[in-house]
């Protein structure tokens, strides 16, 4: 509901004002928000932000996961994929952050299921 997704907007955005230290995961639900309301401009603009916040080339887990969301729905599949695929360490706190239904479209693509099985620490 659009209702639902100003709200995680403005808590986002209420994120990112209290503490601006690590904004990746604030500003994935603001970049994932702005999407989903059709505002694509600004959605992309928060993505140049988030990118610019992170080490692409040597995306920890939890960069990898909040970044990763924020690509994928904004059609960025490829770059998303890269980008889990890059995440270091591939270990059990990868695997988790996986297990998140953000991911559940995606989760039949043969590149995330190896990044899923080779951070699954039960194997």
């Amino acid at each position: 509901a659009h209702g639902d997704l100003e709200a995680a907007l403005l808590d986002a955005r209420r994120a990112l004002d209290l503490d601006a230290s690590y904004p990746a995961p604030a500003l994935s639900v603001v970049a994932g928000a702005q999407a989903r309301l059709g505002d694509t401009l600004a959605a992309a603009s928060t993505l140049e932000q988030l990118l610019g916040a992170i080490d692409l080339e040597h995306p920890s887990p939890t960069d990898a996961r909040f970044v990763a969301s924020a690509l994928f729905i904004l059609g960025r599949d490829a770059d998303a994929l890269t980008l889990i695929e890059r995440a270091s360490p591939r270990g059990a706190q990868l695997w988790y952050y996986l297990q998140s239904t953000d991911f559940d479209p995606y989760r039949s693509l043969a590149r995330f299921r190896a990044v899923e099985a080779a951070a699954d620490p039960r194997s």
